[in-house]
């Protein structure tokens, strides 16, 4: 992945994503206009929107999108891409989930049915990020701590149950997401 686009996916990531939630409330997908006015909006770079689509719109939309446009774009491999510069290779991640925790909400696992408050706190380049899960069961609750500087990450309280208790969202990798 180039670092031109690894930034672009970044924005979508941290910066999209929370504000096209801001703007158009809590929701499983949005539409293409919503996306692109939000990238223009902001400011981010528009050349990689197709990976705004792909985080943000439904599979369907995504799909119609390409179709008009005479695209071939593959959706799975986009994701991949991003899972494996972002979410340590793992491709369940959900970028509007992500969205939700990073605005200051609460992140649906759906993999464990666990639901995480994450909250994150950025200083230079450590970023502090608490998530705190609740589930249906014992096993899904957990409470992980990761400090992630330029020298790599350290994640504290992270059991095997923890793990299991986040899913993805114990693959984010903290620190690309928000380091310079």
């Amino acid at each position: 992945m180039t670092p031109e686009k690894k930034k672009a996916i970044k924005a979508y990531l941290t910066t999209l994503g929370p504000k096209l939630r801001e703007r158009h409330g809590d929701r499983k997908f949005y539409t293409a206009e919503e996306v692109m006015a939000v990238i223009l909006e902001l400011g981010l770079s528009a050349d990689y929107a197709c990976y705004g689509y792909m985080l943000y719109c439904s599979p369907a939309e995504f799909e119609s999108l390409h179709a008009a446009a005479g695209e071939a774009c593959d959706a799975e491999i986009m994701r991949q891409s991003v899972a494996d510069t972002f979410f340590h290779g793992n491709a369940d991640f959900n970028a509007v989930e992500l969205a939700d925790g990073l605005w200051g909400g609460v992140v649906h696992v759906a993999q464990t049915g666990a639901d995480v408050t994450v909250s994150v706190v950025q200083s230079g380049a450590e970023v502090a990020v608490s998530m705190v899960s609740a589930g249906a069961s014992a096993a899904a609750d957990a409470a992980v701590t990761v400090i992630s500087t330029g020298a790599g990450a350290v994640m504290e309280g992270a059991g095997a149950a923890a793990g299991a208790a986040l899913g993805w969202l114990g693959d984010v990798d903290w620190g690309g997401l928000f380091s310079g």
